[in-house]
Order: structure tokens, then C-alpha cells, then sequence
């Protein structure tokens, strides 16, 4: 038990002192459902978009962020980026997420037992006694005790550490000795999670309150698919392509979140990004036929989003809702693959453009 303390914000960002600063007395505890808590409440202290933590202050270790934008800057040509003055800028973000995954394990060990999953405390059944999902405030203002919660089997948190670590490689690949560093902890995090087999949220610890995890099968796929783009050994393809694997991902069986991309659940994503290494790469036999099952899964998806199929429910005015009445936490995340395989193609000029009238009348 103890305060762990790490600024939100990048050390180059700029940021606008307001005139009459909020302190923690004239900002009491607000309570909130703890059902509410991934909505944004603008009047709270909320963490910028590169944090990589929850809208409260509860610090998890998954990694969303910087793994978005890496997909994000490796799907576009640097030289975009670089053109509009944003590519330093972008990296800083990166490497500000990474450099905290970093420090949440032995980086520099080949094996480690433990990783660091949460800092901080979000259940709010024990009463009123501060905690960060009970009382939002700047993090400069916190006074209360923040616990570590520490994994010792975390198959699913581990192989999305690794696909992060993995994919922010590809984008400091200039930088060797950095890229070097996020390969290494991407292939000790995976092997970690591999080997010691389990969930990270088990039943009675406080990220299965609000950020409990299904499974680790998928994760499985996108922590390999992520560390053979980055490493190029085949082995972790091998695993990827393993039809066994996916059918424990669940890509052949359907149900009512197949298609919706979330932080807990990672098949969606691994097929968009597989379809990609089909597309640009065609590795042919032996991954061929399982690559292919991914290309055919994606296009479906892609579909599925359409009103015209009719797989999800809509608002009267029209927006998708992806998440069958849960938290709202899968709608940017669908949104982000749809976006993300979208820019995969036209940065290719291939064929999506031919789409682009009948997509944006059907929305």
C-alpha cells in the first residue's frame, strides 16, 4: 500500500493554468455510479486522450492508446504526419504511454512473475472513503492512499502490454536502442503470459468490478500478430495462423459482440490487421488458408456495420449502438477498426473509393 504519483501529462505538452485553480477544497469528493464511469464529466478533472488510464484516476496498464496511434502512424506514410509539423509531436505521446508500461515490470529481465495492473482503487461498495473512482480531482490534489494491485497470472493483460510494446517499436525503429528496448519487453510479456495461464481480473479483486476480462485467447492473437510485424519471426505467425487459437478467440463462432472491437476483446482487431499482412504481404502456405478465413471475417465486419444488414440496433437518429445495452466502451472501439482497416486501404489506393458514396449516403 502506498501513493504512486506520475503526472498525466507529457512533459512537452502545453497546458493553460486556469486563472482560479480548483483545489481539494473547493472541490469536494463527488460521488458517481461506478456504472457511469466511462463517461467524461467536463466539470472533473479528466485525463488527456494519450493516458494511459481510465476518465477517473484509476491507472490501469493496457496500453489502449499508444497502440492506436502506433496503428494509426504505421498505416499512414510518416511523411503526412511529418508534413503537417505532428510527427514529433505523435511519437512524444507514443513513448509518453510506453515508458509507463515500461516501468510496470522487470523491462530488462528475459523472465519476470509479476506485473504491475492497477494503481489505484475503484470499488465503491465499502462506503464513502476516497478512493479514484469515488473522488475525481487532479491528480496533483490526491491525498488519499493509492494500493497496487500486482498480477502474478495475467495471460490477457500481458499479451496487450506486449502487442503495445510490439507495435510503438515499428514506429521508433529510427531509434534502436529505444525499439530494441520495447522488442525485448514485448517478447518477455508474451512469453509471461503464455506460460503462466490466467485472467487478470479474477473474481474478488477490484478490476473485476469495472474492467473485468472474458478470456485471453484473443489476446493471444494480437499480442503475435503484433510481435511477428515487429520482429519478423516467423514462430509468432505460426501462433497467429494456429486455426486452434482461433477458434478459442471465438472467430468461427459468432455471438452477439463478434465484430465489436473492445479492450476486451481483441478478435477484431487481430483479423483487420492480419487482412492487412494478406493484402501487402501475401505470405502464402501454410497461413494462407487461415489469413484468408481473416480477410473473408473482416469484410463481413465491415458490412455488419451497416444499417442495411441490420446486425446492431440504432438510435432514432441513426448511430450504431454496438454495445446491446452494456457500457458504452464499444462504440469508439469499432469505430477505430472500421476507421483503421478504411485507412489501410486508401493509403494503398485500393479499392474502397469505389465504396465511398454508398457508405457515406447509407450513414
Amino acid at each position: 500500500m502506498g501513493k504512486w504519483y506520475q503526472p498525466l501529462f507529457s512533459h512537452d505538452q502545453e497546458i493553460q493554468q486556469p486563472s482560479n485553480p480548483v483545489t481539494p477544497s473547493s472541490l469536494p469528493c463527488v460521488a458517481i455510479p461506478l456504472s457511469w464511469h466511462h463517461f467524461v464529466v467536463p466539470s472533473l478533472a479528466t485525463p488527456p486522450p494519450q493516458s494511459p488510464v481510465s476518465p477517473e484516476n484509476v491507472k490501469d496498464s493496457h496500453g489502449y492508446s499508444p497502440k492506436y496511434l502506433t496503428w494509426a502512424i504505421s498505416g499512414m506514410p510518416l511523411r503526412l504526419y511529418e508534413a503537417a509539423g505532428e510527427l514529433e509531436h505523435v511519437k512524444g505521446i507514443i513513448k509518453w504511454g510506453t515508458d509507463y508500461l515500461l516501468k510496470t515490470f522487470n523491462s530488462s529481465a528475459d523472465t519476470i512473475d509479476s506485473i504491475v495492473a492497477q494503481v489505484g482503487e475503484g470499488d465503491t461498495s465499502k462506503g464513502p472513503d476516497a478512493n479514484d473512482h469515488y473522488c475525481w480531482m487532479r491528480p496533483e490534489d490526491i491525498d488519499y492512499t493509492r494500493p497496487v494491485y500486482e498480477c502474478h497470472s495475467c495471460s490477457d493483460l500481458a499479451s496487450k502490454m506486449a502487442a503495445s510494446l510490439a507495435a510503438a517499436s515499428i514506429v521508433f525503429k529510427d531509434s534502436k536502442t529505444y525499439s530494441d528496448k520495447l522488442v525485448h519487453g514485448a517478447k518477455t510479456l508474451f512469453q509471461y503470459g503464455r506460460l503462466q495461464r490466467g485472467r487478470y481480473s479474477p473474481g474478488g479483486t477490484d478490476p473485476a468490478i469495472f474492467y473485468n476480462s472474458t478470456g485471453y485467447w484473443d489476446e493471444f492473437l494480437w499480442g503475435g500478430s503484433w510481435l511477428y510485424f515487429a520482429t519478423g519471426n516467423s514462430s509468432y505467425l505460426q501462433l497467429a495462423t494456429a486455426p486452434a487459437l482461433a477458434k478459442h478467440a471465438g472467430a468461427f463462432w459468432g455471438g452477439p459482440d463478434y465484430g465489436v472491437f473492445s479492450w476486451d476483446n481483441k478478435l477484431t482487431g487481430s483479423q483487420v490487421l492480419l487482412s492487412r499482412l494478406r493484402l501487402f504481404l501475401s505470405p502464402g502456405y501454410p497461413y494462407e488458408e487461415i489469413l484468408s478465413t481473416f480477410h473473408n471475417q473482416t469484410g463481413n465486419i465491415m458490412c455488419s456495420y451497416l444499417p442495411f444488414f441490420k446486425s446492431f440496433n440504432r438510435t432514432k437518429g441513426g448511430l450504431i449502438q454496438l454495445n446491446h445495452g452494456h457500457v458504452l466502451r464499444e462504440e469508439k472501439m469499432a469505430s477505430s477498426a472500421n476507421s483503421l482497416c478504411r485507412a489501410e486501404l486508401e493509403s494503398r489506393g485500393l479499392k474502397w473509393r469505389s465504396m465511398r458514396t454508398f457508405v457515406d449516403d447509407m450513414f
